[in-house]
């Protein structure tokens, strides 16, 4: 096996992933899986179809959110499911009230058979209750607070990574002296994100507080003659008495009498009849009953009282002040969008899937659908963008001429080959394969393989590769993860697995590989694997143990003293 750095990049932990299926059924696709894969190996996860291993990649990758369980990648939780704090709060509350149950039958047994000490032993119940009751609190507290932490990290993983990455580079330009041009290479590729964040310049804020402060000065111009305008037309009239006449709610009409002093002094009174129901009314200020007036004075028209009123100028300020303020958020924030487009810490994962045609957009071409993931980043740069994607196809062993055309002009292992350049163009670090050659001939598949072994090399990738051919994955895997009906039933090295399998379900898939013998196929048997003839689950469930140095198997104790004397060898961690 190739010897890999300690640096693991993804760990997986205790991953569930639940599937409703109707009338409080669930289907457990994928149920407590545990791994982890270090930078740049190839880790092969095999099963039957339906055991769960694409359910794996998928919910890795976040296109379901888990049920429950961790996953981690690059040290940054990205993934976090729920269900285990659930289950966790509502078993501590079903052993508490079984505890409290087991006391309240202690108390009155004991408080019959010694009724002097029935006072004592109440105090003593009540003593013991509070106790746990104090444990029950503190235990459901803690499991909320879990809880909240696995929605934040899940929701805001790429914000927390940016942060962590933020701080690893100040500690990093310090170590340089202060100058990006000392960093290592490796390290401007890892804070290329942080390095190329763009600083708003002083100009974009002096031109943002400029228009702030421009239309704050005419607005309030503005304010000052439109209440110099009302109070030369309209405060003359000082409101004397308003009140209702008569209010038809039928009619829908509400008679109103009130009376003004104008410029002379004189007290003059009117009544009107509103063509609205309003019983309200007689309770107005003594500006909404000037307005009154001035709406049914013929030479002062209402459209020149709702023009110029305190209230319309305060409504026009602030509306005004929010569309300011709104341009000026937008200009700074296409300037940034322009010039900065950060590489996210989820595009580090990137997925190819196992049919190439029904992977591709028909009515995209093969340009557009490798570039697809540049032009979603944000990236605007139309040459740069089409040098990348004829850099791509070159390293995929297509030609710059194949851009133009649609996948309906390629063969299975040409559009195999697109899917890969799609994925590798965003220069990931991990590459979750599902299954990418079972839908090709064996000729084409030896080449793909060939192909993602080369691309391994030269890009240093890290791969996810999901098959059920056992014999491809043993020639391209270092690690090999063996799932059945959603669990991970043995995991060991590639060479280790071939050479001591364990578990009965790896040893039916290895009897299943083909030789090319037919004189050996003929007399060769088979071996099926029957779970409920194979174990026997009824007083001990299963754990995944380490029998040896590096290989685990599902089993309990009766099963992992089997299997340590079948190895001949001494117990694992």
């Amino acid at each position: 096996m190739q010897d890999h750095e300690d640096e693991v990049l993804l760990k997986v932990e205790h991953l569930c992933q639940y599937f409703k299926m109707g009338a409080g059924r669930e289907l457990k696709a994928v149920d407590d899986v545990s791994f982890d894969i270090k930078k740049g190996e190839v880790f092969g996860l095999v099963g039957e179809s339906g055991c769960g291993k694409t359910t794996t990649g998928r919910s890795i990758i976040k296109l379901y959110d888990i049920t429950s369980g961790n996953v981690y990648f690059k040290g940054q939780r990205i993934c976090a499911g729920t269900r285990s704090y659930k289950d966790a709060i509502r078993k501590a509350k079903e052993e508490y009230a079984a505890a409290r149950a087991e006391l309240k039958k202690k108390l009155r047994e004991e408080s019959a058979a010694a009724p002097e000490k029935a006072q004592e032993l109440r105090q003593a119940f009540r003593s013991a209750l509070a106790e746990k009751k104090a444990a029950l609190k503190a235990l459901v507290a803690e499991q909320k607070e879990a809880m909240r932490a696995a929605r934040y990290d899940h929701k805001n993983c790429e914000k927390i990574y940016f942060n962590k990455l933020k701080e690893e580079y100040r500690e990093a330009l310090g170590r340089a002296g202060g100058s990006v041009e000392n960093l290592t290479p490796e390290e401007k590729e890892k804070y290329r994100s942080v390095i190329n964040q763009p600083r708003i310049p002083k100009k974009a804020w002096l031109i943002a507080m400029f228009s702030l402060i421009a239309a704050a000065v005419v607005l309030f111009a503005v304010s000052i003659s439109q209440y110099v305008v009302f109070n030369r037309q309209y405060g003359s009239y000082q409101p004397v008495s308003a009140r209702v006449e008569s209010a038809d709610a039928q009619a829908g009409t509400t008679t109103v009498s009130f009376s003004v002093t104008n410029e002379d002094d004189e007290s003059v009174s009117y009544e009107v009849v509103l063509d609205y129901y309003d019983p309200d009314l007689g309770v107005s200020t003594p500006e909404q009953t000037v307005r009154l007036r001035v709406y049914y004075d013929a030479e002062n028209p209402a459209e020149n009282v709702l023009a110029y009123s305190p209230q319309a100028t305060t409504a026009n300020i602030l509306l005004i002040s929010f569309f300011v303020a709104a341009a000026a958020a937008v200009v700074i924030a296409l300037y940034v969008n322009e010039r900065y487009n950060p590489s996210r810490l989820i595009t580090q994962i990137q997925m190819i899937f196992q049919d190439p045609i029904a992977s591709l957009n028909p009515r995209m071409t093969v340009k557009d659908i490798i570039a697809e993931g540049l032009v979603i980043e944000g990236v605007k740069d139309k040459k740069y963008i089409e040098k990348q994607v004829y850099d791509v196809l070159e390293l995929v062993g297509l030609v710059p001429e194949h851009a133009g055309r649609y996948p309906h002009e390629f063969s299975g292992g040409q559009r195999q080959r697109i899917g890969v350049a799609r994925s590798v163009i965003m220069r990931p670090e991990l590459i979750i394969a599902d299954e990418p050659v079972s839908a090709l001939d064996v000729s084409i598949q030896a080449q793909v393989i060939n192909l993602l072994n080369d691309l391994r090399s030269k890009l240093g990738l890290t791969i996810l590769f999901i098959a059920h051919d056992l014999s491809v994955v043993k020639y391209f895997s270092d690690r090999i993860g063996v799932m059945y009906f959603g669990k991970m039933v043995e995991l060991a090295p590639s060479d280790e697995l071939f050479a001591h399998p364990l578990h009965p379900y790896t040893k039916s898939l290895l009897s299943a590989i083909p030789l090319p013998d037919p004189e050996y196929e003929k007399n060769r048997r088979r071996f099926v694997y029957n779970p409920l003839a194979e174990h026997d689950y009824s007083e001990e469930q299963p754990v995944l143990r380490e029998i040896a140095p590096g290989h685990f198997v599902l089993c309990n104790t009766a099963e992992y003293e089997k299997y340590l004397a079948e190895l001949g060898g001494t117990s694992g961690k």
